[in-house]
């Protein structure tokens, strides 16, 4: 009996530490399983940490892409190879093709965790966030493409309002100066000599180089230093114009597109005869006749033509020319400063009309002191 109940007793402690053994390894199985996940977790925030530095380093060299044929196309409307609306359609298919030319990220992510027993619910996290991740990529390679057109159009429209400034800059200057001006064959005196008449027309120390030429041809001649020349018909803010933007050639007929070129020549001569014809008699009536018209002094007059010419004559207000009769000149220059900045069309102020309104300020603040003679150089030479 002793020997049995030995046995027996032997067999019990065999089996207490086999179930200890057996729950040592049961705890050593879970916490391998548990390091093994952890690390599958871990490499998961790797390859999405590389994915997103690839894909936005293609995101990059795609923008780069667009910007250089941006730059490119608008450097053609520039330099005048092309104009802006086909400047703007070749930026916008350069740019969609080059930015195609990058292939979109297209890897997927995928884990190496072994099969196990335990965390069931840690193993279906990390199988849906890398699920999640996959089909993120899937969506971004599909609409990648969708992408690069929607953003060759933002490039096209980029190279739009590039090529609107380009003509902007183009209207803004002072193409036609003094000295550029041929006035041969319509007066005597070296054409070079215009720098020395004032606007009122008197020659500072020398004959007027405009004794053989029709009355007023000194404020044709200040407008066509503003005015860009043209010997072939052009648009112009909705009206078809030509020489130095008069809508007529030929002492009055209308210039249509198929208008023959006109030379310079002709051009201040008809420029000459709208102001005379058209313009003056209309400022004439809006300061109140003739007889208050010829109290003006010459270079208020020019002011008023000038702004009467780009602008149109309901822009010269009553309140400027109720300073200009006054002899109000620093209340009618300040004025004359603000009025008529914006295109037409553009709806844009614009640094030419800008500066046009000043020039015009300078020749009313010029009657301030009578000593000094205004000439027209002073106005195309930044004095």
């Amino acid at each position: 009996m002793a020997s049995f109940y030995s046995l027996l007793s032997r067999l019990e402690g065999e089996q207490k530490l086999q179930g200890s053994l057996n729950k040592s390894l049961l705890g050593i199985d879970v916490a391998q399983e548990s390091q093994d996940i952890n690390e599958a977790r871990s490499q998961y925030r790797t390859d999405v940490e590389e994915a997103e530095r690839e894909m936005a380093k293609k995101a990059n060299k795609r923008s780069k892409w667009g910007t250089v044929a941006t730059i490119g196309s608008a450097m053609l409307n520039f330099t005048g190879v092309t104009g802006k609306i086909a400047s703007t359609v070749i930026a916008g298919v350069a740019s969609g093709l080059a930015r195609d030319s990058v292939k979109p990220y297209a890897d997927t992510i995928s884990t190496k965790l072994p099969g196990g027993k335990f965390h069931e619910q840690a193993r279906l996290d990390l199988s849906a966030d890398i699920t999640s991740t996959n089909n993120f990529i899937d969506d971004a390679r599909e609409g990648q493409g969708l992408l690069n057109w929607t953003n060759a159009l933002s490039d096209a429209y980029t190279t739009y309002q590039i090529g609107g400034a380009v003509e902007d800059f183009r209207s803004s200057k002072d193409i036609a100066t003094p000295d550029e001006i041929s006035t041969e064959k319509l007066s005597k005196g070296n054409p070079l000599e215009f720098g020395e008449v004032n606007v009122a027309g008197q020659g500072v120390g020398k004959e007027s180089l405009y004794d053989y030429v029709p009355s007023g041809l000194d404020s044709s001649q200040y407008i066509a230093g503003f005015e860009s020349f043209s010997a072939d018909p052009y648009g112009d803010e909705g009206q078809v114009s030509i020489g130095y933007g008069t809508n007529t050639f030929n002492l009055g007929e209308t210039v249509t597109s198929g208008t023959t070129a006109i030379s310079q020549e002709d051009a201040l001569k008809e420029l000459n005869f709208r102001i005379k014809e058209d313009f003056e008699p209309t400022v004439i009536n809006k300061v109140g006749g003739k007889e208050l018209y010829a109290s003006i002094p010459g270079p208020a007059k020019t002011a008023m033509l000038d702004l009467a010419y780009n602008a149109g004559p309901n822009d010269i207000t009553d309140t400027l020319i109720e300073n200009i009769l006054k002899g109000n000149w620093e209340d009618a220059a300040k004025e004359y400063e603000t009025l008529a900045l914006f295109g037409k069309e553009s709806k844009k102020k614009l640094p030419g009309l800008v500066n046009r309104r000043k020039r015009g300020a300078m020749l009313l603040r010029g009657l301030i002191q009578e000593e000094s003679p205004t000439r027209i150089s002073d106005f195309f030479r930044g004095n």
